[in-house]
């Protein structure tokens, strides 16, 4: 099995989402006057809001992991409702090739989960295609740092050694990174419990990726307690 370091995955984002807004050659004389994301952050005083706006802040000291795991328990949480409409118009959007469409359902799902790596790595590569280059680089910078708090936290070969992840999305998004398709997914009661997925690559080839999901597991039971 293949074990994908951090800067290999950014390279494969780089490669899922175009180049990245670090590196783009933008012609100035082109380029949109940047706006920077339109993105409304929490304002409860809990650890979740404070790492956004540290996030958003472009402060390289922030703790991505952190902000990844503290949304589960943080008060926007429980203020979610319509994330998955705007994930879904965003995907749309993106098939379509609309990347203001994009940029609109990106910004609206990131006020609710700043820490949605997809909607960051999408926000990214429409407002580079749009030339806002200062909402690209910000959304580049927290999207590079998500997915690399994932990475870093395992290899995927093993339940025990799996990528911790906090939700389903995240599981998905790593597979689209890696190019793997799913094709059979397994639950492992652990601890730590995992998403076992067997997958096959473009050229058919087998492999099996495993994430650690006891975080995944608490938030859902909590999220049927409050219903």
């Amino acid at each position: 099995m293949r074990r994908i370091s951090a800067s290999a995955a950014m390279v494969l984002i780089a490669s899922l989402f175009g180049c990245s807004a670090a590196t783009a050659s933008v012609d100035p004389q082109a380029a949109a006057p940047s706006q920077g994301p339109r993105i409304v952050l929490p304002r409860d005083n809990d650890e979740y809001a404070k790492l956004a706006a540290q996030a958003a802040a472009h402060d390289g000291s922030v703790d991505f992991h952190a902000l990844r795991f503290t949304y589960l328990k943080s008060a926007a949480r429980h203020r979610d409702a319509g994330f998955h409409d705007m994930k879904e118009k965003m995907l749309v959007a993106a098939k379509a090739g609309d990347d203001a469409g994009v940029r609109s359902a990106a910004e609206g799902l990131l006020s609710i989960n700043y820490a949605d790596v997809a909607g960051q790595a999408f926000l990214s590569r429409a407002c580079e295609q749009l030339r806002d280059r200062a909402c690209a680089a910000q959304a580049d910078f927290v999207a590079r740092g998500l997915i690399k708090s994932i990475m870093d936290s395992g290899d995927g070969k093993t339940c025990k050694s799996g990528w911790e992840v906090a939700s389903v999305d995240e599981e998905y998004f790593v597979l689209n990174l890696l190019d793997a398709m799913p094709k059979k997914q397994a639950l492992v009661m652990g601890p730590p419990s995992c998403d076992m997925l067997d997958t096959s690559d473009k050229d058919g080839n087998p492999e099996t990726f495993n994430f650690r999901i006891d975080a995944v597991l608490a938030d859902e039971a909590d999220m049927f307690k409050q219903r």
